[in-house]
């Protein structure tokens, strides 16, 4: 899944905070924009939750027309795979 977005930032508590803005499309998940953008699932979604408070109002599926933005965020420090599990 390949993401257009563009350049944004936004002002929180005083900072201005670099990302990008993506507009959903009618079936997007929060988690596969997530994955789609920042290659990970680890931290992105939390990341994009504190950014996009509004989103907490939505079922999984979003609804077509909703701006996101996407703070740029570090890397962890080991990338979780679509692969592991809780367990191992």
């Amino acid at each position: 899944m390949a993401l257009q977005t563009i350049s944004g930032t936004r002002l929180l508590a005083g900072t201005r905070i670099k990302g990008a803005e993506y507009k959903t499309k009618d079936g997007d998940f929060i988690d596969a924009i997530c994955w789609a953008y920042y290659g990970y699932g680890y931290g992105s979604l939390e990341a994009v939750s504190r950014y996009n408070r509004f989103l907490a109002y939505y079922d999984e599926e979003l609804p077509a027309g909703l701006t996101i933005f996407l703070p740029d965020i570090a890397e962890p420090a080991q990338a979780v795979s679509a692969t592991d599990y809780v367990w191992e």
